[in-house]
């Protein structure tokens, strides 16, 4: 430096307040100090290069406690910092979603921070946490007598059920539950098969829709049926239907948007999706892509989340739960939790995950329901900072 100082570089003759710090142009040139929080950034409009600006508006902090915990921050769009704090985190995960996508899983007792870029949604949640169910029951209710269970389904608010089963006949039967998703609170409605007339629909997978459609499973053949009066099976028609090519169905589940519909057959433990051009119509179906599990099993139920962010799977008495990378697409999946219950009964038909409450109901060959509660599923109390 020859001697000289900072002092007498010249700098000095621009500096005139606290925080300045010196740009150029053609000369030196003074950069104010920019308000709280803001940052220094390059700015080929700015005569200097440089600028302060915000950081996409001031930083948002959350604090989630207990499952199916949703922040939504006002950030929705553009560049953005995200640090999620799991480290008092005792059981379950969070979960960052990015445009309707996981993009990163925070496991109890983790802290991570991304820089993430949404054009259209942002929110962490917390998740549910399959490895530490806690089985509630382990039969059915006396008014519920079948002796086979084949496909079951509720609906999304619990109050109905619907079964395909045996009972000295095989029958389809309807049920209302006073309590919501409470099995022991369930009154008959209607049956169809054996002392009820009509034909049973011989399918061991259903998936319900809405109160006037039910997806349901049966050999190779995925049919769409609508009920004329809600929730009545003894008004059901075919409304569409899909030749699957698998043999001999076993478990089935519709996108919440209506366009996507995959199931699984009795061999192997492929799963393949499909694509409705027309959401809910079978007939405008065109194969997607399938998946292969492992290890191989018999898929007797599946489901996805709302966002289909979270696929779930029952085999071998083992439950698996996967974040998809893209929602509602089983081939970017990666494997989030597994949990295999000792003490289950064999020959297990009928799958029931609802994804607005944390339970899992299966059905057996012994007229026993298994049923596990994931209330307790997170556990702890998880930070969030964006911005």
């Amino acid at each position: 430096m020859s001697g000289s100082t900072p002092s007498s570089s010249g700098a000095s003759s621009v500096l005139t307040h606290k925080g300045d710090i010196v740009g150029f142009d053609t000369a030196r040139k003074r950069i104010g100090v920019g308000i709280n929080d803001q940052v220094l950034t390059a700015d080929s409009t700015n005569v200097n290069g440089l600028a302060w600006k915000d950081t996409s508006g001031s930083s948002e902090y959350s604090t989630l406690s207990g499952g199916g915990i949703t922040f939504t921050p006002t950030k929705q769009t553009g560049i953005t910092s995200v640090t999620v704090d799991n480290e008092n985190g005792t059981a379950g995960q969070c979960v960052l979603t990015v445009d309707g996508s996981t993009n990163e899983s925070i496991s109890s007792g983790q802290i991570k921070t991304r820089i993430v870029n949404p054009t259209t949604s942002l929110s962490i949640s917390t998740s549910h946490d399959f490895g530490i169910a806690n089985k509630v029951d382990n039969g059915w209710a006396n008014n519920i007598n079948f002796t086979t269970f084949r496909g079951m389904c509720f609906s999304d608010d619990g109050v109905h059920l619907f079964i395909n089963g045996h009972l000295t006949w095989f029958q389809t039967h309807h049920y209302t539950c006073s309590t919501p998703f409470d099995v022991t609170t369930c009154t008959f409605q209607q049956g169809l098969g054996g002392s009820h007339g009509g034909s049973w629909w011989g399918d061991r997978a259903m998936d319900y829709v809405s109160s006037t459609k039910l997806l349901s499973f049966s050999g190779s053949t995925l049919t769409m049926r609508t009920l004329s009066t809600p929730n009545n099976i003894t008004t059901a028609s075919t409304h569409s239907s899909l030749a699957t090519g698998l043999s001999s169905g076993r478990s089935c589940c519709l996108s919440t948007t209506g366009d996507k519909v995959c199931a699984a057959g009795y061999s192997g433990s492929v799963i393949k999706v499909w694509e409705m051009s027309t959401p809910y119509d079978l007939s405008t179906a065109s194969y997607d892509h399938q998946t292969s599990f492992s290890p191989s099993g018999i898929i007797i139920g599946m489901r996805w989340n709302d966002d289909g962010s979270i696929f779930a799977i029952w085999s071998n008495h083992t439950i698996k739960v996967y974040s998809c990378a893209t929602n509602f697409d089983i081939s970017s999946m990666t494997e989030l939790s597994s949990v295999g219950y000792t003490g289950g009964y064999n020959y297990e038909h009928g799958f029931i995950c609802p994804a607005s409450v944390a339970r899992v109901y299966s059905g057996t060959e012994n007229s026993k329901m298994q049923n596990y509660s994931f209330d307790t599923g997170y556990a702890g109390t998880a930070r969030v900072k964006v911005g």
